[in-house]
């Protein structure tokens, strides 16, 4: 709340309201980056961002009509501006 942040896209991909795409936990930091790549392989736009294990990541999810209860989501790497 006393900070300016940016969000860096690294990936975007359709999805269902179904599709258990959100995740808050994580038992390692291999395990969060597994759940990154996971979007990353999916992504419907390449992007030239890395994520470490210590980055924190956004998701922003809205409908898609091209499936029903479709969602698109984008991720993007949260970095707080100098």
């Amino acid at each position: 709340p006393n900070g300016t942040y940016k969000i860096y896209p690294i990936a975007g991909y359709s999805t269902t309201g179904t599709g258990n795409y959100v995740q808050y936990d994580f038992g390692s930091d291999s395990e969060f980056l597994s759940y990154i790549d996971r979007f990353v392989s999916a992504s419907t736009f390449k992007s030239d961002e890395t994520v470490l294990a210590t980055d924190q990541i956004v998701m922003l999810s809205t409908c898609s009509y091209d499936v029903d209860d479709g969602r698109y989501v984008l991720v993007g790497k949260l970095v707080k501006a100098s």
